[in-house]
Formats: C-alpha cells, structure tokens, sequence
C-alpha cells in the first residue's frame, strides 16, 4: 500500500493539494478584475508574477511549465492584452530563470528571497515594456510599467506570506529514493 491507505487519507491529500491551486486562481482573479478608480493601482501589481516566483522557488513541481504558460495565455486572453502570448512566454521565462537558480534561493533568507523577485520583475518588466513599444511600434509610457514594479516590490511580502501559509498546509513531497516495502520505509540511496 501507498503512503495513503484509507480514504480520508487519500481526501485530505487532495485537499491539501488544491490549497496552493485555490490561492492561485484567487490571485488570478484578482489580476484580471477591474476595479474603481482609487484601488486600479493596486490590481496592477504583478501578483502573478510573484505567485510563479514564490512556487518556482519552493515547490515548482506545482507549476509545470505548460501550466505558466497557458495562465499567462489565459491572462492575455481575458485583459485583451493586444500582443497576445506575451505574458505568457514572459511567466516562462521567468520560471525558468529561477528554478535554474532555486539551488540558491532556497536556503536563503527572506531578504535575498525578496531581491530575488525585485530583480526578476525588473526584468520581466523591461522586456514588457520593451516587447509593447517593438510591437506597437511606438514609445509607450514607462509610469505603468514603474508604478507596477514598484507597488510589486511593496506587496511582495504580503502575497509572500500568504503563499507561505498555503505552503505550510501542503503535504510533505515524497522523495524518489524512498520507498516502501511492507511496513518498512528503506533508502535506496547509495
């Protein structure tokens, strides 16, 4: 038998797993939702941006990369971003820059953590602006794209520990090299 054996093991399991999917799709949600005036900033805020970094980091298992890229597709697809795919090979990218560098990141404190994400919405950022004035063949404003960067390193710890909370509710990873032979767990590690 698995590590589950009854079914209510096998439903909070599931339970568990969907945590992080839930927050997501709230953070999802509150990406493409207009709002008034006075809070338009803050729904601006690259939130998604943040949530793909935070899982790349700490368990990018959760998000497999054609799962960043169809939520950056579906992103483009309900804001009428004019250029579409751009956030989503953006989000992509971005994922695979850190879980390349997740070695580093992960023992870090949450200082690094945090300039971590400030350099990559850096980047994310200037391509962004950088892919909207090739693709529309003129100059466009840098105030959005600043003020997005900006509001984006202030609620980074905010979204941070609400993603770290989901995180905490997660089951434990089974690792590969365990397994399990009668009621005896062995490390097939050399």
């Amino acid at each position: 038998m698995g590590p589950y054996e009854s079914l209510t093991d096998k439903m909070e399991f599931i339970a568990r797993m969907l945590v992080p999917y839930a927050v997501l799709a709230m953070i999802f949600i509150l990406s493409v939702v207009s709002v008034p005036y006075p809070l338009a900033v803050f729904f601006q805020a690259p939130l998604l941006l943040m949530a793909i970094y935070y899982w790349s980091v700490y368990r990018p298992t959760l998000l497999p990369p054609w799962l960043v890229f169809a939520i950056g597709l579906l992103l483009d697809l309900i804001t009428g971003m004019p250029y579409l795919g751009l956030s989503a090979i953006l989000f992509l990218l971005g994922r695979i820059v850190v879980v390349d560098q997740r070695r580093f990141l992960t023992g870090q404190s949450f200082m690094v953590i945090w300039m971590g994400f400030a350099a990559l919405a850096a980047i994310f950022h200037i391509f962004q602006w950088s892919m909207s004035c090739l693709l529309s063949l003129q100059w466009m404003p840098v105030r959005d794209f600043v003020s997005s960067y900006v509001l984006g390193i202030v609620l980074f710890p905010v979204l941070y520990l609400f993603l770290h909370l989901s995180h905490k509710i997660l089951p434990a990873p089974i690792s590969r090299s365990k397994t399990r032979i009668g009621s005896q767990k062995t490390d097939m590690t050399l």
